[in-house]
């Protein structure tokens, strides 16, 4: 895929020509721009890469991703619950 800009920060990536802001999560793919340009993109990927369909954000690295009325809101109560719980445990 070419037209890929140099990293924002080790794991994001600009994709000048769709737009698209992508991150990479240890094994998630995150992409944010034009709704129109995800499968574009997924379908472009899919020649180099094996993965599953592209699913709307709801969870990346144990946050929640709640989104209402065009805004994201991170929810990370379930993982401090865990990372409590181990805590706990020691």
């Amino acid at each position: 895929m070419g037209g890929v800009e140099p990293p924002l920060f080790p794991s994001n990536f600009v994709i000048k020509r769709l737009g698209l802001l992508v991150t990479l999560c240890v094994d998630d793919i995150v992409v944010s721009g034009p709704c129109e340009n995800h499968q574009r993109f997924s379908s472009e990927l899919s020649k180099h890469l094996d993965f599953e369909t592209l699913q709307d954000v709801s969870r990346v690295l144990g946050g929640t991703h709640l989104i209402k009325e065009g805004e994201v809101q991170l929810d990370m109560h379930e993982f401090a619950d865990v990372a409590c719980k181990l805590y706990q445990q020691e």
